[in-house]
């Protein structure tokens, strides 16, 4: 079996494709994973794209790549999609001309949760639901023997005029994990524009924050650390791969998770590395309020050390399950300050979630303007987004009347009619408001970060 697996890249505010700086985990750890099978497999990487945009039109880039590509005679063509690419995978995938005996599957969070919807709306063959390894071997298995789909847990696929939709396959086990190939990053675009080698040391998460999308729940699943010391090294060992940069970014969930296992895994890399190479990490402030996970800390291999607050006030961040309060935060930050790592923390904050007006928003400031005066630390402040998790399914309550369909617009994150219709709340005249706090708090103190996508 021939399969090509492609990601496309999502397109910006002037409607031209978007470069990202991490490449795709994703699609070169699926590429091992078949290849172990005896497949032959092929990459379009995002930047393929992005490099060959004419401007004009960047549907008709993709489509013209993809179709050079299919002359080459593929029996399975897998597309990676996300709630941000899908308006434009969907639009690619209908526009080709599609021979009878090639597959199209579709994987990712975004079809997982809009797996009918996704077949009904695509010229796409299968939906992909949830982790695709052990899946993905499964399905081109039986698509060769030509044998019935109706036995593979975890896909959603077209039968004629029906759709059947299969049982969930559960999470993969540690065991499983553990098990997989390393990436195949041999097959990364020479010309590329990533500046971090991605690494997954974890999967899952222990929490269930209502506003995020990831999926797997309560079921954080952390690799030992001899696997994730072999998945820097051979993270390391492709590092000419990438055109700029040469740091390590892990893309766990939270790396912080369990702290003695974060720190066994960072002095080895220190063992291994010295200061060579830095790590970006994600934390929570409940592991570094238990005192295990900066102790004995390497301060000096962390390029950047993210904290996801996102509310600035109790009752907001009960609203969105955080587990945290506000004088916890205070409490962590403090500890953060005394072991001098202030300078490469960040926290991220989300303003106008659905039940925010300008009052609560003004709170999160509040909040925010405190910790850059008081502790020095670089704030993100960022819009909320509507994306497929415990807030899209309870919408409505909020006065929020949109469907599925609103990400069929490649650029719908910023537009600015989707805006007002997820953000019930608040009125122009307040968003200038909010801004013009946030640029005084910049002006004084250049610790704070904002981007507005959408136009006002």
């Amino acid at each position: 079996m021939n399969i090509l697996l492609i990601s496309l890249p999502e397109k910006n505010k002037d409607m031209k494709l978007e470069a990202t700086e991490v490449l795709p985990l994703a699609l070169y750890s699926l590429s091992s994973v078949l290849k172990c099978q005896g497949y032959e497999v092929s990459i379009i990487d995002p930047c393929e794209f992005v490099y060959l945009d004419e401007k004009e039109n960047a549907e008709t880039t993709c489509v013209t790549l993809i179709e050079e590509c299919l002359e080459e005679g593929y029996d399975i063509v897998g597309f990676s999609v996300n709630t941000f690419n899908w308006g434009i995978t969907k639009t690619v995938v209908n526009q080709i001309s599609w021979k009878k005996n090639t597959t199209v599957v579709l994987g990712g969070l975004h079809v997982s949760v809009f797996d009918e919807y996704s077949l009904l709306t695509t010229k796409a063959d299968i939906i992909m639901r949830g982790e695709g390894e052990l899946t993905w071997c499964e399905l081109v298995a039986t698509l060769k023997n030509v044998a019935p789909l109706d036995t593979i847990k975890g896909i959603t696929y077209k039968s004629g005029k029906n759709i059947i939709r299969n049982p969930d396959r559960g999470a993969m086990t540690i065991e499983d994990l553990e098990a997989l190939p390393l990436p195949d990053y041999e097959l990364l675009p020479i010309d590329n524009p990533y500046v971090e080698m991605p690494v997954e040391s974890s999967r899952g998460c222990q929490f269930s924050c209502s506003f995020c999308s990831i999926p797997h729940r309560h079921n954080w699943r952390g690799l030992c650390e001899i696997q994730v010391i072999e998945r820097v090294k051979h993270a390391k060992r492709h590092m000419k791969n990438i055109m700029r940069g040469g740091n390590i970014l892990f893309v766990d969930d939270c790396f912080s998770m369990h702290p003695k296992r974060a720190i066994k895994i960072l002095d080895a890399l220190h063992k291994c590395y010295g200061e060579e190479m830095k790590y970006f990490i994600e934390a929570r402030i409940s592991n570094i309020l238990s005192g295990e996970f900066l102790e004995g800390f390497q301060r000096n291999l962390i390029s950047q050390m993210q904290i996801g607050v996102e509310c600035g006030y109790d009752e907001g961040l009960k609203k969105i399950k955080k587990g945290l309060t506000i004088a916890q935060l205070y409490k962590g930050l403090r500890i953060i300050e005394e072991k001098g790592l202030s300078s490469v923390a960040n926290l991220s904050f989300i303003i106008g979630f659905p039940w925010e007006d300008f009052g609560t928003i003004e709170k999160t400031l509040d909040t925010v303007e405190y910790i850059v005066n008081r502790f020095g630390i670089l704030c993100r402040v960022n819009w909320f987004m509507l994306l497929p998790s415990d807030i899209w399914w309870e919408r409505k309550k909020y006065g929020i009347n949109v469907e599925s369909d609103i990400y069929d617009n490649p650029s719908w994150r910023y537009d600015t009619d989707i805006f007002y219709s997820t953000h019930p709340l608040i009125s122009e005249e307040e968003i200038n408001r909010i801004e013009k706090r946030i640029k005084l708090i910049y002006a004084c103190t250049k610790k704070i970060s904002y981007n507005r996508t959408f136009a006002i």
